[in-house]
Formats: C-alpha cells, sequence, structure tokens
C-alpha cells in the first residue's frame, strides 16, 4: 500500500465514526404541574335515626259553611247600666169585699229609673193609679225582675188618695202578667181590699234588653250570608 494512501485512511476514520454516532437531543421539557382541588371537608357519618315521621291532619270538612251559628253563653257577655223607665200597667178585678168600695178595673202609669245588671233588673218610681178600690192615687212603687227567669215582684205604697187615707199594694207575677192585692190601711174606707189580675209593660226594660250586648260584633249582612 502506497504511503498517502495509508495516511488519507487514516484521517477518514475519525470523519466516519462522528458519521455514525447520532446526534444528541435536547432533554424534554417538564410537564406543567395538574391544577390541585382543595380539600373537601370530610362528610359526617351517616346517621342510623329515621327521620320524624309527618303527619299532615286534613281541617274539618263542614257540612253546611253556608251558615255559621255562634252560641254565647249568657253569663259571658251581660248588660249593665242606669237608664230611665216607665211602666204602664192595667188589668180587672176578680175578688174583693162584699161591702167595700171597689171598680171593675184599673189603671197606673210609673216614671223612674232602672238599674240593671243582667239578669237582675230593679226599679223604683213615682206612680200613678186609678186605684180598684174606686179612687186615685199617687205614691211610690219598687219592682224587681229577673229576666232570665221571667218572674218578678212588686211593692208600692199610696199616701195620697182622692178618698183619703194610704193604701199598699203587693204583686208578684211571670213574664207580663200579674196578680195583685190592694189594701186601704186608713181613712173612711179603710180594711177596702181587692185582688186583681194585671198586665205589664215595662217599656224601660224593653229598650234596655234591645241594646246591642257589649263585646258582641255584628257582621254585614253580606259577609253573614257566606
Amino acid at each position: 500500500m502506497k504511503p498517502w494512501a495509508l495516511l488519507a485512511g487514516l484521517l477518514a476514520a475519525p470523519a466516519v465514526a462522528l458519521a455514525d454516532d447520532p446526534s444528541p437531543v435536547d432533554p424534554p421539557l417538564p410537564a406543567a404541574p395538574a391544577p390541585t382541588e382543595p380539600a373537601k371537608p370530610p362528610e359526617p357519618p351517616a346517621s342510623t335515626v329515621p327521620p320524624p315521621s309527618v303527619t299532615t291532619v286534613a281541617p274539618p270538612v263542614d257540612a253546611n259553611p253556608k251558615y255559621k251559628r255562634v252560641v254565647v253563653m249568657p253569663t259571658t257577655l251581660q248588660r249593665q247600666g242606669i237608664t230611665l223607665d216607665l211602666t204602664l200597667a192595667g188589668g180587672v178585678t176578680l175578688l174583693h169585699g162584699s161591702d167595700d168600695d171597689t171598680r171593675a178595673w184599673f189603671g197606673r202609669a210609673r216614671a223612674g229609673v232602672l238599674m240593671y245588671n243582667e239578669p237582675n233588673f230593679l226599679i223604683v218610681g213615682i206612680a200613678g193609679q186609678y186605684s180598684p178600690l174606686a179612687s186615685k192615687s199617687l205614691g211610690l212603687e219598687a219592682q224587681y225582675i229577673d229576666l232570665w227567669r221571667g218572674t218578678w215582684i212588686q211593692a208600692g205604697v199610696f199616701p195620697l188618695d182622692t178618698a183619703g187615707g194610704v193604701s199598699i199594694e203587693g204583686s208578684v207575677g211571670y213574664a207580663l202578667l200579674g196578680v195583685e192585692y190592694q189594701r186601704r190601711l186608713s181613712g173612711d174606707h179603710s180594711g177596702d181590699q181587692s185582688l186583681v189580675l194585671s198586665l205589664h209593660i215595662p217599656l224601660g226594660v224593653i229598650r234596655a234588653v234591645l241594646k246591642p250586648v257589649p263585646g258582641v260584633i255584628e257582621l254585614p249582612k253580606a259577609t253573614a250570608e257566606r
């Protein structure tokens, strides 16, 4: 082999070695870190107690919703007060003494004051009458009425009389009717007596009863009929 060929081979060997060696590759870039989620609080353990049961109760059904009736006990709401009174009375004679000076009828009017606290009504006033003892008289009367029972009692004294002397009267009754006894205590006709059937019309009591009861609310007619 010629010397120049050997020298050329030696010079070409490193170049061939570099050609066979692969070029270095750049190292890969590090991957971006994945976003981290906030830590969730630990869930409480499931309760072993069952939830309370809810029972739905349907409201009562009104069989007749159009009409409503409210019952108020009479001891709950009561009328009370003081007012003027006018009472008219009249009647017929039932019995009298054989020699007594009497008439077959009588009439009376009383004006006074009415004091009441339901059911109790008390009337005191001045009364003038055509007496069943055949005279005209003027005096004082007092009457008590139990409105809830409908009973009443009355007493009176008449010191002014056209026949002279003093007469008295007492009566008991139910509702508007009563039985009354009158007797003359002094004067020329002392001892005369009469028993009468009477009719009483207490206008003051009627007026007081027709007043609205305190505490009761009256609905308009259109609302009440719904």
